[in-house]
């Protein structure tokens, strides 16, 4: 007889474990060559770049990258064009080009830019080699580092992505001296958090330093390596953040619902200051260290960063709040600093949300 009959299937199971296995080696350099270098042998390179950084580091651009350019995609850093639709752009330029899987996807710019390179590499015939070079001080001391990729959505930051880590990443902080004034102050914003979720002495310590004009070069390169170590050695054992990773997105919960709340017009590295000052807040009344978000704020003023994320944002904080990617059905989980170098994941539902939140804003009033 034909068929399988009336037998009953046996039951199996297979389980096919994937561990990710990348590495970025990060590079700094002094001038283009050391991005010629880690493309030496590159069977041809697509170019995103930061349209005004471009312009700007030309000549820097055209000795590092010679004639291995097959096309380019030039982009304003706006976050309200950090979208699906610039993404897909970018990928149709690809397309055009003629990228192959062994060619280079060079991102040259902020956080912004990078991330939005990053995605289109990670997506443009299922990942190809990816280099990135900052040139914003954020991006060198934070968001070149770590695989995260993401283009906003419906206002909302960085709904849509993947974790695509760069092969390299290419430091240069000489490029630091076209960054504008306000740029350099949004770096400090991220360096101050990640001098928080450290508690790290050397990097709280160069903070001061940092908060002179112009900016001290030794001291940038300095807090730039160190930022690096701190977050490599927190992300590398858990490059998907299932775990201790999160820590890392201290002042982010509230910062980047702030961010979409007033319309982007606050710079990234400054919102993430106010939602550190806010998170401090949080933990003091959880029985955190007494008098932290003071100090906290008092970094970030002499920093020249702001201090009170401003009353009209707050009737349309919750709509963005539950848009954050740490949400879940029981409540949020949010980053509270406890202490210098003492972060915790704390799950908050709703109502005690609601009510440190509500008294956090409050003490701006």
């Amino acid at each position: 007889m034909g068929g399988l009959g009336t037998m009953s299937a046996r039951a199996w199971k297979i389980v096919a474990s994937f561990s990710p296995s990348w590495e970025t080696s990060l590079v700094s350099t002094s001038g283009p060559g050391g991005l010629a270098r880690v493309l030496e042998g590159a069977g041809g390179v697509f170019l995103i770049a930061d349209r005004s950084v471009a312009s700007l580091h030309t000549a820097w651009l055209e000795a590092a990258l010679g004639g291995r350019v097959l096309g380019s995609a030039l982009i304003e850093a706006d976050e309200r064009l950090k979208s699906m639709s610039t993404a897909g752009g970018i990928i149709a330029e690809m397309s055009d080009s003629g990228l192959m899987r062994e060619g280079f996807v060079v991102g040259f710019g902020g956080g912004l830019v990078c991330d939005v390179a990053a995605l289109c590499a990670s997506l443009w015939l299922r990942g190809v080699n990816l280099v990135l070079v900052p040139t914003s001080l954020l991006c060198m001391a934070d968001a070149c580092l770590g695989g995260k990729t993401a283009v906003n959505y419906r206002r909302a930051r960085n709904q849509v992505g993947t974790f695509y880590p760069a092969g390299a990443v290419v430091v240069d902080t000489a490029l630091l001296e076209t960054l504008p004034e306000r740029e350099v102050r949004s770096g400090l914003g991220e360096i101050l958090k990640t001098a928080l979720v450290s508690g790290d002495a050397a990097l709280g310590g160069l903070l001061a330093d940092l908060a002179a004009r112009p900016l001290p070069p030794d001291a940038a390169s300095e807090a730039v390596e160190l930022c690096l170590r701190v977050k490599r050695d927190i992300a590398v054992g858990d490059p998907l953040e299932r775990g201790r990773r999160r820590i890392l997105n201290l002042g982010h919960t509230f910062g980047h619902a702030l961010e979409s709340a007033r319309g982007f017009d606050l710079t990234h590295g400054e919102a993430v200051a106010l939602g550190c000052i806010v998170a401090a807040r949080m933990a003091e009344a959880l029985g955190g260290s007494p008098g932290l978000s003071v100090e906290v704020a008092g970094l970030a003023s002499s920093l020249g960063l702001p201090c009170a994320p401003g009353k009209a944002v707050r009737g349309s904080m919750s709509r963005f709040l539950g848009r954050d990617k740490k949400s879940t059905s029981e409540g949020r989980a949010w980053i509270l600093p406890f202490g210098w170098g003492d972060c915790r994941q704390v799950l908050l539902e709703r109502t005690r949300e609601r009510e440190l939140l509500g008294a956090a804003l409050e003490a701006d009033a």
